[in-house]
Order: C-alpha cells, then structure tokens, then sequence
C-alpha cells in the first residue's frame, strides 16, 4: 500500500464510525502536506494532522493549527509513540508562532492532553431544542456569505477559523441573515445544528422554519468541555464548527 492508503486504513481503523467517503475525502485532502506520522517497516503506525487555521481576538489575527484525527496502530499502542507526535505539533506550532488546538475524541483524552499542557478553552453542550413561534425561515446561503455574516456576528469574540472551513461546511446546509447563521446536518433525523451563532431571541425559531421542522438538535455553548488548547490565551474561544 502507499503511504496514504496505509493513512486511510489506519484512520478508518481509529475512527471506524466516520463514513467512508468523509474518511477518503479527509486523506486525499490533507495528507500530503498536514500529515505527521511515525513509520515502523515501512509502514505507518502512528499518526497525527496538524490543519491550518487562525485565531481572531482584540482586533487581530494569529496563525492557528488544529490537531486533529491522532491515531495510532492498536499493536503500537502504550510506546510514546503519539506522545512524541504531540511533542513535535507543539514545536512546529511554537516555530510558527502559532495556536495550537484540539477536540480531544472522547471525554476521556481530557485528561491525557492536558498532559502535554493543553487546557480546556471552549465548552459546549447538544441540547434538543423545540420549535415556540412561527417565525420567517433563514435563507439558505453560500459558503462565502456564511463565512461574512460569521465574522460580523463573531466580531467581538474570539474565535478560531480553519484555512480550508470550505471544506467542512461542504457537508452541511447553510442558513443565515445578520443576526443568524446556522451550518446544519439535516442527513440527521432531527437534524443536528453543527455550529449556530445568533444575536436575535427568535434566530432558533427562524433556522428550524426553514428545515421544516419542530425540532433538532444544536451545538450551543454550554457547560461540557469541547476543545482544548495550548496557552498563552486563557480566553474562552468560539470553535463550534471542528471536524467531529
């Protein structure tokens, strides 16, 4: 197998729910240049992604990396071998002058990043939520106006953004006006509201008019940790919309 067909089994083998075609996608995408692996026989055993992104606040803008999709062979677990991986993001992360991030997978890889010095930064919560008022249906909207209206109504927050977002809002529908934007799963059955930002009491009214629907599912902020990152920022982040 070539080096990426040896990274699409071993993803496949370390996240076995992801559909096959968003785990294909994902490679061919990104493994040429996003990609950090550990080769044993030729053959890699240990993976991690290092995406590129930015970090907006106070104004300004810093470069980010989103660490993402760690994965090692289950006979090559226990050896370090993903703590050396983690090791070099931080390095490269520290040369670039860059934010360095992740959504751990489970709740128990907490505990196991915050080994390497990452600390909680943004907490969430999927809550079901119905249907109260008729109100007017959000347009649906392209990536580009999605993206404009995003930054508007995030101005004063701070806030992660990937490089290639494009990307991962291909998978979901996207509604929004200027006071609401909503990136949806609506393959899901209620749908799921993968990322939702609004500054309007009846923006979650107004998104599930124009699925159709009495109720779904949404990704608010809450109270559950949800992505961590590396200091010096000790700022609560706006980072919804990760690959999970």
């Amino acid at each position: 197998m070539t080096l990426k067909e040896q990274a699409s089994a071993l993803y496949k083998t370390a996240f076995p729910d992801d559909p096959d075609d968003f785990a294909l996608g994902f490679i061919n995408r990104f493994f040429e240049k996003n990609c950090r692996y550990i080769l044993k026989d030729d053959r890699i055993v240990s993976m991690l992604f290092l995406l590129d992104g930015s970090l907006k606040e106070n104004g300004g803008k810093r470069p980010a990396l989103y660490l993402y999709a760690a994965a090692t062979l289950p006979e090559y677990r226990g050896m370090g071998l993903m703590a050396g991986l983690i090791e070099k993001a931080k390095a490269e992360a520290k040369e670039k002058g860059a934010f360095l991030l992740t959504k751990p997978a489970t709740p128990s890889l907490f505990s196991y990043y915050e080994s390497f010095g990452f600390k909680t930064a943004v907490f969430s919560e999927e809550k079901l939520v119905k249907r109260e008022t008729d109100q007017k249906p959000l347009g649906k909207i392209g990536f580009e106006e999605y993206e404009k209206l995003k930054e508007k109504l995030l101005e004063n927050t701070p806030h992660v953004n990937l490089t290639d977002s494009k990307y991962v809002l291909s998978f979901f529908d996207l509604f929004g006006d200027e006071n609401t934007v909503a990136a949806v799963d609506t393959a899901e059955e209620p749908p799921v509201v993968k990322e939702f930002i609004t500054g309007d009491g009846q923006g979650r009214d107004r998104l599930l008019a124009s699925l159709n629907s009495d109720e779904a599912i949404f990704r608010i902020n809450g109270n559950t940790p949800f992505a961590m990152t590396i200091p010096p920022t000790d700022t609560s982040i706006h980072f919804m919309l990760a690959l999970d």
